[in-house]
């Protein structure tokens, strides 16, 4: 029930310019339709520049990247797959596992949205010595099935249960990983956002097996930009999570979480821990326009600390194994200074796949979260070209591209 802003197959943030002094930073919150952007783009992006970009995926050194079908059973019997994407160490491991989940927004953005949504975490993660994965649950992304909550309201809005399948998807998923041999069979930490913070919170109060933390990214349902619809129900629902809940959650909330303010997650912390859950609230400083992205958007570097710490108490990796490197690429020569400091953060930015148009003096366009470099590519000229027919692949990934003869 969370309606987080639209964005064409990626993270629900990019950064673009249309005239200097003019929206040079912001969300696309409708907008763009990922399939007719990526067509369109075809016809515009040339087969040299496509070769050039090299795979479909960003490698980074010391990790491997690589996308991720799981196969699981669902409890009635069902066989499904699973969209998901891996990020580790390049060792053989076995590595801890740290599975990752999603938000919810509306059923055609659901149905675009990738496993690379959250790789700036993923890759936080695996720098650490973890398997990081992504998970999308059953009816998102390319994943099987559908969302099997339906008929909520604010009358009826079936908080609890929702967490409750959510979390059946996310332990037949865990289940799963550990059978690949890169992951640990019984060291593991869960993470989500949002919904996905639900759905983990849903998942602690079974205490997994093997499960020795949890974390409760912005988690809540029902958030819809005024008010929480089912607000009592929600409270109701975090403490009969609390009940039976005894593997540690930290719960993470930014303090300009529109969704869900600090005020409202304290209220659901403190019923949970009343109920006898075990767990933390962590309340960050302001992040972007709304914290509520906090996994998504913000530097590991703000909410990283704290969990390094609550990791470590509980016996999980936190040191460091592998140096974040920032790529170095020269700016645009002729770009405003604007688009140059808009640049560096697209330099700056973990997460992938992502890609940067411009027409070399005051359009400029970039974003990330896409499935693959060629859909980055494609998407973010397609979005550039709307405003300037000058517009030219600049870089994608952490790779300067050739311009056409």
């Amino acid at each position: 029930m969370h309606r987080s802003p639209a964005g064409p197959a990626g993270m629900p943030r990019a950064e673009s310019a249309s005239r200097p002094g003019l929206s040079r930073g912001g969300t696309w919150r409708r907008g763009l339709i990922a399939l007719a952007g990526l067509l369109l783009a075809a016809c515009q992006t040339s087969g040299a520049q496509m070769a050039a970009i090299g795979g479909s995926t960003q490698q980074l050194p010391g990790l491997v990247r690589a996308p991720l079908a799981l196969e699981v059973t669902m409890p009635d019997g069902d066989r499904e797959t699973l969209d998901a994407f891996v990020t580790r160490p390049s060792g053989p491991g076995p590595y801890p596992v740290a599975l990752i989940t999603h938000g919810t927004s509306e059923d055609v953005y659901n149905r675009t949205l990738t496993p690379n949504r959250y790789s700036s975490t993923a890759i936080a993660f695996a720098r650490r010595g973890y398997a990081a994965v992504m998970v999308l649950r059953r009816g998102y992304g390319h994943s099987t099935g559908r969302d099997m909550v339906t008929g909520v309201s604010c009358d009826n809005p079936g908080h609890q249960r929702a967490g409750e399948v959510a979390r059946t998807d996310l332990l037949a998923a865990l289940e799963a990983i550990r059978r690949q041999p890169w992951a640990s069979p019984d060291k593991a930490v869960m993470l989500g956002s949002s919904t996905g913070g639900w759905a983990v919170l849903a998942a602690a109060a079974v205490n997994p097996p093997g499960v020795q933390a949890v974390l409760d990214f912005s988690g809540g349902r029902g958030a819809s930009w005024v008010n929480v619809c089912g607000k009592a129900a929600l409270l109701e629902a975090a403490a009969g999570f609390g009940q039976t809940a005894r593997t540690p959650v930290l719960w993470i909330y930014a303090e300009n979480d529109k969704e869900f303010s600090p005020a409202l997650a304290r209220e659901m912390f403190a019923r949970y821990q009343a109920a006898g859950g075990t767990g933390e609230l962590l309340v960050t400083p302001a992040s972007g326009e709304n914290g509520h992205f906090i996994m998504s958007q913000a530097p590991p570097t703000l909410w990283w600390p704290r969990v390094s710490e609550f990791l470590a108490a509980r016996g999980l990796p936190s040191t460091e194994l592998v140096k974040a490197q920032t790529a170095e690429l020269p700016a645009p020569a002729g770009l405003s200074e604007a688009g140059k400091k808009s640049f560096a953060r697209y330099l700056a930015s973990m997460s992938y796949e992502k890609a940067f148009a411009t027409d070399g003096r005051e359009y400029w366009s970039w974003n990330s979260g896409y499935r693959t470099q060629q859909d980055a590519a494609q998407a973010v000229l397609t979005y550039c070209r709307q405003r300037s027919n000058s517009c030219v692949l600049y870089a994608v990934g952490d790779k300067l591209i050739p311009a056409v003869p």
